[in-house]
């Protein structure tokens, strides 16, 4: 194990105020997890971006629009819902983060919401 920091502390000990954590880098499975894509949509073309990170279905993708793109909301709501028929067909989630933000998952993600907000529906 790598220690980041210095000193590290015992497997079942409980962490201390200035313990520090220790990474397994040698045991870490390359290619076998989730990834995180930030995807900037300044125009409609840039939802391609989005659809072909999520097609692999190991993508987590945070779509975020320029307030310029985010003016039309006419085309806002068309690169939602070319987005939301993807995510559908491959059995994801999506889910506004705030007005302008919109994070779309694979499958094995699932959004959690409060208890009586609807799935994706409040963005469109």
């Amino acid at each position: 194990m790598v220690s980041i920091f210095g000193k590290s502390s015992m497997p079942n000990e409980p962490l201390k105020k200035n313990d520090l954590i220790e990474l397994d880098w040698e045991h870490r499975q390359m290619g076998g997890g989730i990834n995180l894509k930030v995807v900037g949509i300044a125009k409609f073309a840039d939802v391609d971006h989005v659809l072909d990170a999520i097609r692999d279905k190991r993508t987590i993708a945070v779509m975020k629009f320029s307030q310029d793109f985010f003016s039309d909301k006419t085309e806002v709501k068309r690169s939602i819902r070319r987005v939301q028929k993807t995510v559908y067909a491959i059995g994801g989630d999506i889910a506004g983060l705030s007005e302008d933000i919109i994070i779309v998952t694979p499958p094995v993600v699932n959004v959690e919401r409060r208890k009586g907000q609807a799935p994706s529906e409040d963005n469109s």
